[in-house]
């Protein structure tokens, strides 16, 4: 058995040599290097904000599962909270606020991690608006159009908007704000934001939940503002083959005609953080933006 010493801790990684993405040869050791590696870039996009892990014990290749809770067998160092649900139960989540935290849930097989939009500290009021550009197979030209023009609407309205891939088949728009609104109030806002664009191009874009109404229509996603709902943290692995990963970018590189949702991997980011390690160098800055629902 192999152990890895992270924030004082030491985890002792069980079956290091195990088979994450067989195709890949990705071991779960490797996956260990990859998200100790990224930890500075990733925990703060993570830290103070409950969440729901994809786990994969016995690799991508198998069914996985999502987990929300902490399980009782957790360590006592392993940070946790305690949070009501919205039937009003409680329910004792999962925090990462070091790459102690994050590297032991590696090891318990996750790999994914998805964040709260929202903190421990207000966990009523939205702290990030997310878009979830969702594109039909073979369109993602459409949600790189989709995405420029929504971020044209949020300038509009005063808001510095940021993209990433989503590591899967689309991007995210991720805005950070004041945590001053309640999640019903900032949802509406984004829906009343985004709308024009739906009303213009009707062909193209839509705000239909039922998949089988979409048709080949890009799925404008807005539902994950909402209490106690999730989006895939930036660089976070995503459990498809090649490990892609949820890569911020530069807005200039939506232009970019060779882009797609899959094209930063856990081989590849590291050496493009080497040359881009400003990417979303203001959104701590941006955090501080209020929007006007009215």
């Amino acid at each position: 058995m192999k152990s890895v010493t992270a924030d004082k801790h030491r985890i002792k990684v069980s079956h290091p040599d195990k088979l994450l993405f067989p195709q890949d040869r990705i071991t779960k050791s490797d996956l260990i290097s990859y998200y100790k590696e990224i930890s500075p870039y990733l925990i703060p996009f993570l830290k103070d904000r409950p969440l729901t892990i994809q786990r994969f014990p016995d690799g991508i290749e198998e069914e996985g599962f999502f987990q929300q809770h902490a399980f009782a067998y957790f360590p006592t160092w392993f940070p946790t909270i305690k949070l009501p649900k919205k039937e009003g139960d409680v329910m004792e989540h999962m925090l990462c606020q070091d790459v102690g935290s994050l590297l032991y849930l590696v090891n318990q097989g996750m790999i994914t991690p998805h964040r709260w939009l929202s903190t421990i500290q207000q966990p009523n009021l939205a702290s990030l608006l997310v878009v979830d550009i969702d594109p039909p197979p073979n369109q993602f030209h459409l949600a790189r159009k989709g995405a420029k023009k929504i971020n044209t609407l949020f300038k509009k309205k005063n808001l510095t908007s940021f993209i990433m891939t989503s590591g899967s088949q689309g991007l995210h728009i991720v805005i950070p704000i004041k945590p001053e609104l309640s999640f019903d109030e900032c949802r509406a806002y984004v829906k009343n934001t985004i709308q024009p664009l739906v009303k213009d191009e009707p062909e193209h874009f839509t705000l239909e939940i039922r998949k089988e109404h979409r048709g080949d229509r890009v799925y404008l996603d807005i539902m994950r503002n909402t209490y106690g709902h999730t989006a895939v943290a930036p660089y976070a692995v995503r459990a498809i083959p090649g490990a892609p990963i949820a890569a911020p970018l530069e807005w200039d590189e939506v232009d970019d005609d060779e882009l797609y949702s899959q094209k930063y991997t856990v081989k590849n980011i590291p050496y493009r953080l080497k040359c881009l390690s400003e990417l979303w160098e203001n959104f701590n800055q941006s955090a501080q933006q209020s929007i006007n629902p009215s």
